[in-house]
Parts: C-alpha cells; sequence; structure tokens
C-alpha cells in the first residue's frame, strides 16, 4: 500500500545525512548552557501538556476507544508520531504486564457470562451437512449494504443478490464484525475459533507461534477425518499465517509462492480474485474429501485498486462522488462478485457443488468514518456530523450466508 509520495516522510532526514556526509552542515560539539537546556525543556513539556488538554476538549473519547484502526490514526493526528510511539510502547507493557499476572480464576466471569447465553443448535438443521465439503469464501471488506446496492441502475453485486435471496440459502442478518487491529486475521480467528482477537495488536501476530486453538479445522480432523486448507494469493508470513495456520489445524497453505505472480496478475495485497480462484483449481481436485477449504480474496481492499483492462472487461460505471475510495469501492465489489460466479460455475461444471455446503462472509466494514460525507447520499441517509458520536450507521452486517 506505499505509494511513491510516502518517500517524503523520510526524505528530509536522508538530505539531513547527505549534507551531513558531505560537510556541508556541522555538529557544533560545544555543550548548550544549563539554563537554555532547562528552558527549551520546559517550553517542549509545557507545549506537549497544551497539546493533550485541548485533545481532551477535543475529543474526550480518544483514548477510550483506540483499538480500532481509524482511532490509531485519529490519535496520531493529534499528538503526532513520536508521541504515539510513546503511547504505544506504553500500551504494550500494559498488555504484558495484565497477561503476566493473570489467573485462572480471571476466566470465572467469562465462562459464566458465555455459559448464561448458550443458544443450543436448531434440531432441524444440526448434522444436515454431515459428511460434506465445507468451502469457505472470504469476502474481503464486503458490507451488507452491497446487496441489491444499484450504480447508475447497475446492480453492484448482481450474482451475490442472486445468492441471498435463493431459497437455498440460509441467510444470517445479526451478523457484525468484531475485529481490531488484527482486522482480517481477526476475522479468522472468530469464524475458525468463535473467540475475539485482541484488544491492540493482532492475536495472530502476536501468539500464533504458541497459543492453543480450538479451532474448526482441527476438530473437523479429529472427529470427522477432514483434509483441510487455505487458499490466499498474498505471503504467507503476512499476519504471522504460516504458523498460525498450522496451530489452527490446517493440513496446507497455497500462498503466493504458490501462484504465479508475473504481469499485471496481481493488485494491492496479491493475486487478483479471478485468478485466485482459477489457479487453485488444480490444488482444491487433489485434495482428499471430505474437505475444509477457504478461500481469501484481496482485491476488494484498500485502497481499491483495478487496473483498466479488467474494469473494461466489466463494463461498470460506477459513483461519481468526490471521494476515489468510496467511487472504487465499488468497483472492486463488482470485480470480486463476479469472481465468485465463476467459481461457482466451476463448483456446478465439476459437480463439487452438489457435495458441498459453501459459506460466504465478510471480514469486516470496507469503507472508514472519514467516507462518511460521500456515502451518504448514494445509500439515501444523512450522515453523522457530530465528530464524538458513533459515525456506524452504515457499517452494518457484513452478512454470512450458506
Amino acid at each position: 500500500m506505499i505509494n511513491k509520495w510516502d518517500t517524503f516522510y523520510w526524505l528530509d532526514l536522508v538530505i539531513v545525512i547527505l549534507l551531513l556526509l558531505f560537510r556541508v552542515i556541522k555538529i557544533d560539539r560545544h555543550p548548550l548552557k544549563l539554563r537554555w537546556s532547562l528552558l527549551t525543556t520546559g517550553i517542549g513539556i509545557l507545549f506537549l501538556i497544551l497539546n493533550l488538554v485541548l485533545t481532551h476538549i477535543d475529543n474526550p473519547n480518544l483514548f477510550a476507544q483506540s483499538s480500532t484502526q481509524s482511532k490509531q490514526n485519529d490519535i496520531v493526528k493529534y499528538i503526532g508520531i513520536d508521541n504515539y510511539t510513546v503511547y504505544d510502547w506504553t500500551k504494550s507493557i500494559q498488555t504484558n504486564i495484565a497477561r503476566s499476572t493473570a489467573k485462572k480464576s480471571d476466566l470465572n466471569d467469562i465462562l459464566k457470562f458465555t455459559n448464561s447465553h448458550y443458544a443450543a443448535p436448531n434440531p432441524a438443521m444440526y448434522g444436515s451437512a454431515r459428511g460434506k465439503n465445507v468451502i469457505i469464501i472470504h469476502l474481503e471488506s464486503f458490507q451488507q449494504f452491497l446487496i441489491d446496492k444499484k450504480i447508475n441502475g447497475k446492480e453492484v453485486t448482481p450474482f451475490l443478490n442472486k445468492i441471498y435471496h435463493s431459497q437455498s440459502t440460509n441467510s444470517f442478518d445479526n451478523f457484525y464484525h468484531q475485529v481490531g487491529q488484527g482486522r482480517t486475521a481477526d476475522a479468522e480467528n472468530m469464524l475458525e475459533t468463535s473467540t475475539y482477537g485482541l484488544p491492540e495488536g493482532s492475536l495472530f501476530s502476536q501468539y500464533g507461534n504458541s497459543n492453543t486453538f480450538q479451532a474448526a479445522p482441527a476438530i473437523l480432523k479429529q472427529q470427522q477425518n477432514y483434509t483441510s486448507a487455505v487458499f490466499h494469493g498474498n505471503d504467507a508470513n503476512f499476519y504471522n499465517r504460516n504458523n498460525t495456520y498450522k496451530r489452527l489445524g490446517f493440513q496446507y497453505f497455497f500462498s503466493s509462492k504458490d501462484y504465479n505472480l508475473k504481469g499485471d496478475r496481481t493488485e494491492g495485497m496479491g493475486l487478483k480474485d479471478k485468478l485466485l480462484f482459477q489457479d487453485s483449481n488444480k490444488y482444491l481436485e487433489n485434495l482428499q474429501q471430505p474437505f475444509y477449504a477457504k478461500y481469501l480474496t484481496v482485491t476488494n481492499h484498500l485502497p481499491y485498486v483495478l487496473d483498466e483492462k479488467d474494469q473494461k472487461q466489466m463494463r461498470f460505471k460506477t459513483a461519481n462522488t468526490d471521494n476515489p475510495e468510496v467511487n472504487n469501492y465499488f468497483v472492486t465489489a463488482h470485480y470480486l462478485d463476479q469472481s465468485v460466479k465463476e467459481f461457482y460455475d466451476y463448483l456446478h461444471q465439476t459437480g463439487l457443488d452438489k457435495n458441498s455446503m459453501i459459506v460466504i462472509y465478510g471480514d469486516h466494514y470496507g469503507l472508514m468514518d472519514q467516507d462518511e460525507r460521500s456515502l451518504a447520499p448514494l445509500l439515501g441517509v444523512k450522515p453523522n456530523h457530530d465528530q464524538h458520536a458513533r459515525n456506524d450507521w452504515w457499517k452494518d452486517p457484513s452478512h454470512v450466508w450458506r
């Protein structure tokens, strides 16, 4: 996601180093007088305190709600990257202290809560897919308002709309994203283990090498001898997946090293979605059935970029707001929809659809709070102009259906 203009962030440092090397500027080695040192330090501390006071007045809940990426960005905006580094270091120490001093008895309240909210399986549905293959399609940054949404008279996700409204589909509309800084990895963890991620950082990255998971791939292997695999056109070590997947019980992980990424086959976070499904067919066909297979799509990922060649093939005219990310979001979502359709066609041609349960879910919201003003008119609602209020009226459930 690095852009060429991001080099300006460190360009000044490069210039200073070069000037020092060529002795254009020289370091003054004379010590500063004590009173001037104390004065400048005092002024710096005064401005820091003033900045924190003004920050609290303008956004009193800033530090209390800092688990999401947008909140982290807000903290950097208010206090600066240097102060944020100190803040983040302090939070990490607090987290480590809390973990090292935790007791088994701390789980009692959690167990009491979960047991009191236990939902028994529906007898009419329980076990109805026993022995079938399970194919999970992870829709990157997919939000519910895309379903049945039209832009310039054309459906954004026509195929997913068809599946969603099919009589053979079970849809769950009380399904919300519950992710923190781990985002996609947090969603995966919740899918596989039914547990939440961390308040700070990524669970996969921090504890994926040592944690003991009670996860779906391992359970299905132990109880029903399922073969399991993940297909993802990104680096295997991203979010520490190469290690965490093993501890979740996945037997195979096909990542960027297993696909052809040359030329224009990649976009943003990795292999384009259509090519991911196409190039994974040879691997899927060799899995011992029954299998548990998960596909992680990436094209519908911030900043929602898709090359002109694919856009021309789709013939989809997107919205014309003043926000490129909002406009592009509908483009990549339309491409994702076509990718899923092509995969369904393959499953039908091979007959795999007859003995498979397909689960589709959106991992987390895609557009941010700052996109609200541009998005609101497209959804026929008024944006919330109170910056202190919860700006999540459009972060509706990312539906799951099968």
